[in-house]
């Protein structure tokens, strides 16, 4: 989840709302155009190669 928030508010950024209604209106065209299905199946494909670079480091922080 973290990714797909980081991914958000990076995008959100971008855009720059600088209202309620503008930044809603972005979170609904970055939720639509890309925080998409294949960016989130991505995320949860690469989840047993992060389970396993975590237990190979004893539970310490992953570079992901």
């Amino acid at each position: 989840m973290e990714n797909v928030w980081g991914r958000m508010e990076t995008e959100i950024h971008k855009l720059n709302p600088h209202t309620l209604e503008q930044l809603q209106k972005s979170i609904k065209t970055i939720w639509k155009n890309v925080i998409i299905r294949d960016y989130c199946e991505k995320l949860v494909e690469s989840m047993k190669n992060r389970m396993q670079e975590l237990l190979n480091k004893n539970g310490e922080k992953i570079n992901y």
